[in-house]
């Protein structure tokens, strides 16, 4: 995903990106808002995505990373999402977890620039189901 192309901080738009970047193997990108409203923006979003993104809060770049533990409530490791104000604005920055997210049911991926929702096929396939 191109870094320099801020996404609106509407909790919609937030979704679909953390999701794909979570099912995609990560990334950053950045928030076009100022601090508490791209703060809220975000957490509204984190409710539209299973399982939920831990939201680690304002991060400092050069912090070492925390450990995560294995389980979280019974369930896989989800994706983490941690955030720091620079001058270019709110930095996000995804990390998958264990699983697959999902946004009102479907599985969202980056495909190079691109934004696509799988296929059970596609989860099927790429889970080494068979398929």
């Amino acid at each position: 995903m191109d870094m320099s192309i801020p996404i609106p901080a509407h909790p919609s738009d937030l979704a679909r990106v953390i999701a794909a970047l979570a099912n995609s193997g990560g990334g950053c990108f950045i928030v076009d808002a100022e601090y508490e409203q791209g703060r809220k923006a975000l957490t509204t979003a984190l409710t539209d995505i299973m399982p939920q993104p831990v939201f680690s809060g304002t991060k400092i770049r050069d912090s070492p990373e925390e450990k995560r533990p294995l389980l979280i409530n019974g369930i896989v490791c989800p994706a983490h999402l941690s955030v720091w104000e620079e001058e270019k604005g709110l930095i996000v920055t995804v990390t998958p977890g264990d699983a697959f997210c999902t946004l009102k049911g479907e599985v969202i991926v980056f495909e190079g620039e691109n934004i696509r929702t799988l296929t059970i096929a596609d989860v099927v396939r790429i889970s080494g189901s068979g398929g």
